[in-house]
């Protein structure tokens, strides 16, 4: 028997949701590859990526995408209950910006986060089996690595992306995703938001 407690603080929550928005999901898609066929994307150079976020981020105002971004705001209203906020304070939550990223064999995100947003997420419009999506825990942090990972030791977290998977979490938190080694184009909508 143990004589001692580890208490455990700062937990990292990622908010998931599979099947999400799938009756959208091809009127997303269509709309998404209209905009690139019209080259409204530039590649970016510290994510290899093509993507619309700095000639375009507003997708949560077209048309398009307007029943999406209901429904994804609940989500969040969701996440921020289960953060412990308040429904006065949820009631104030809005989508500050909005845009896609495509990417093929070679492409890949270096880790990053988005400091401004309260809560950031991605949707998953396609993608393959093998496409990935890594959350780190704290990369300023070096220690040596423990033999043994345990929840109290985890440094990172991969997860695979799936075709109508939402992922929500804290726009601090760390992420990236490794390079993309096979053919396929992996198509997203990511997004922040905000308390007004």
């Amino acid at each position: 028997m143990k004589n001692y407690i580890i208490d455990e603080w700062f937990p990292k929550a990622i908010y998931i949701k599979d099947d999400f928005c799938c009756d959208l999901n091809v009127q997303l898609k269509n709309s998404i590859l209209k905009e690139y066929k019209n080259k409204k994307y530039i590649k970016l150079q510290d994510f290899y990526v093509d993507s619309s976020h700095k000639v375009n981020d507003k997708l949560h105002l077209n048309k398009d995408f307007l029943n999406f971004t209901k429904l994804l705001t609940l989500e969040i209203k969701n996440f921020l209950l289960e953060y412990g906020y308040n429904k006065q304070s949820i009631n104030k939550v809005i989508i500050t910006n909005m845009w896609y990223n495509i990417s093929d064999k070679g492409g890949f995100n270096f880790p990053h986060n988005h400091n401004d947003s309260l809560i950031s997420g991605v949707y998953y419009i396609n993608c393959d089996k093998r496409n990935i999506i890594t959350f780190y825990e704290n990369l300023n942090q070096i220690k040596p690595i423990p033999d043994n990972f345990t929840k109290y030791s985890y440094s990172h977290v991969d997860y695979f992306c799936k075709k109508n998977r939402l992922m929500l979490f804290s726009g601090s938190l760390v992420h990236a995703n490794p390079i993309q080694t096979f053919n396929g184009k992996k198509i997203i909508i990511s997004f922040n938001s905000k308390l007004c």
